[in-house]
């Protein structure tokens, strides 16, 4: 067959699929407006991006001006809010949800920061919100290691040292932190981009389940089969919704990450070039598995119930390396699992292909898989093998 019969059948299969979603008002809505409403819907819930102002109670047993500026320390601070003063460690108050947290000032606090003496200051956290509690954590450390400060400062000041003399002495060994991929130290920027491109799997993994099970019903995919070949249909399929996707990785980082505050670091030739192993796997991998569907209400029913284990799975929530070995060879044959991590090292870290390459060799591999199964898989249907 010449060049130009195979360029004409597959734009002659590129038309009839548009055709065919355009027909379908499911596949409309699962292909065109879900990923559009979801990249909006889900990035909004993290438009904050940081936790602030977690509410806590204080137990004052001491009473004295050093413990209400203790206090008024902890309210000071951008992760925590004093909501109130109470009597005693009520444990209720964090089981009803009025507070995550209750810090206990101890009695005789000023006495013995007066004679240099060990205090100690008990902390109730809500730790089954781990991530609240982490943030809170952090407050209140920040706090009483500020107050351990100021009170070594005021020591050596006290001996005849000069103000940076005894900053100096206070704290020997600095330590300084930076933040280089997530500034804000934010939620926002750890969750939206995988958000954002689960969306772009699932959906499209739906609706590529969804499309092969109804074209299985209609005897749409032996008509193609047999009208244009096997290898120029399914080559034909990967270049559909490869580019139709393609556009949205775009619209996602372009318009949805400055939307939300976030910035892309990266080279948009090496996400263009990424992307299209990434979705071009997704797309072959969705033939592979609906074709095992002969309802395509089936293949939709399963496929929309996947979405959590692939991102659980796909180590972004918890490493790969502390999970069995059967879950990690499930995660690995998933697009999305080198693809997140490929995405975020990219737009977050602004890696470049030589940083990339294993993940590219992953998906260029997951790609040329997932086609050979397909191949094989819709050839036996074809010839009547279920």
């Amino acid at each position: 067959m010449k060049v130009k019969d195979i360029i004409r059948n597959i734009k002659s299969i590129l038309a009839y699929e548009s055709r065919a979603i355009k027909r379908d008002v499911n596949l409309l809505a699962i292909l065109v407006l879900a990923p559009l409403f979801y990249s909006f819907f889900y990035s909004s819930v993290y438009v904050n991006k940081v936790e602030r102002d977690v509410p806590v109670a204080v137990v004052d047993f001491d009473r004295t001006p050093s413990s209400r500026e203790l206090i008024r320390l902890f309210d000071a601070h951008s992760n925590i809010s004093v909501k109130s003063e109470i009597g005693f460690p009520d444990e209720k108050l964090i089981r009803d949800g009025s507070v995550q947290g209750i810090i206990v000032i101890p009695e005789y606090y000023e006495q013995k920061l007066k004679k240099r003496e060990k205090n100690s200051i008990k902390v109730y956290l809500n730790t089954s919100r781990f991530l609240i509690s982490n943030d809170l954590n952090k407050g209140i450390n920040e706090t009483v290691a500020y107050v351990n400060d100021e009170i070594k400062v005021s020591l050596f000041r006290s001996k005849g040292l000069t103000p940076q003399q005894a900053k100096i002495l206070s704290e020997p060994v600095q330590l300084e932190i930076r933040n280089l991929f997530n500034p804000l130290d934010s939620y926002g920027y750890y969750l939206i981009p995988a958000v954002l491109i689960l969306i772009l799997h699932q959906t499209l993994l739906m609706g590529i389940s969804e499309r092969v099970a109804q074209s299985r019903e209609t005897a749409e995919i032996r008509k193609l089969g047999e009208n244009y070949g096997i290898i120029q249909t399914l080559t034909a399929e990967g270049i559909y919704y490869t580019l139709f996707y393609s556009v949205y990785l775009l619209f996602f980082t372009i318009l949805i990450f400055p939307l939300f505050g976030i910035n892309f670091k990266g080279n948009y030739i090496v996400l263009t070039l990424t992307g299209f192993l990434f979705l071009g796997s997704v797309v072959y991998f969705g033939i592979f598995i609906s074709s095992f569907f002969k309802k395509k209400l089936h293949a939709l029913q399963i496929m929309a119930l996947t979405s959590y284990p692939i991102f659980l799975f796909s180590g972004y929530s918890w490493k790969l390396e502390a999970m069995p070995l059967t879950i990690k060879l499930l995660s690995y044959s998933v697009p999305f699992t080198p693809y997140i991590n490929l995405f975020t090292r990219l737009s977050q870290a602004g890696a470049g292909i030589s940083n990339l390459l294993p993940e590219i060799l992953h998906l260029s591999a997951l790609l040329l898989f997932y086609f050979a199964l397909s191949l094989i898989r819709i050839h036996k249907l074809n010839r009547g093998i279920k």
